[in-house]
């Protein structure tokens, strides 16, 4: 980012950033909202990477059940990261100068933009996982390919959020 532009960005967040030093209940209630999204989030997507990472590649019908665990778990992982994104949104305009010169931030937001993407590619891998799996029998394993891709995401993802939350901690005592 243009340092030329951090003035005019500090500028047009300070009447935020005024009433934001100025309310605890703010600054408690964005803090809450942050963590909470990435004990949610995190925690829920973390828990389905284990599971992906605990079924054999050989047993299909344990593939499917935990196929249908990660297609229930998009729901909270994605309004998780609404908060995480809204408050993290409102930490920035508290402080426009601080994070926006920050590697540390920028380092952070790179991490969130691979778990996004990392995100999406899950999704599609288990879109056709699902679909190889309706058509596979119980004891038939789906396409071991599809099924390593779903286990690299799964291990990309837990690496991510671990790291999202080391930055964070990173950021906040700098």
């Amino acid at each position: 980012m243009p340092v030329q532009i951090v003035p005019q960005l500090t500028a047009l967040a300070q009447p935020f950033a005024d009433v934001y030093a100025d309310s605890k209940v703010l600054v408690i209630a964005t803090t809450l909202l942050h963590l909470g999204g990435l004990l949610i989030g995190g925690g829920t997507a973390i828990t389905t990477d284990r599971a992906i990472l605990r079924v054999a590649l050989t047993n299909g019908g344990a593939q499917r059940q935990v196929l249908t665990e990660v297609a229930a778990t998009h729901k909270f992982v994605i309004t998780a990261l609404a908060f995480i994104v809204i408050s993290g949104l409102m930490f920035l305009a508290a402080d426009v100068k601080t994070f926006l010169l920050s590697p540390v931030y920028w380092s952070k937001m790179g991490v969130v933009t691979l778990l996004l993407i990392n995100g999406f590619r899950l999704r599609n891998v288990e879109g056709k996982l699902t679909v190889a799996t309706a058509i596979a029998h119980d004891d038939v394993a789906v396409p071991a390919a599809l099924w390593n891709s779903l286990r690299a995401g799964a291990v990309t993802s837990i690496a991510a959020w671990f790291t999202i939350l080391v930055l964070g901690v990173v950021l906040a005592s700098s």
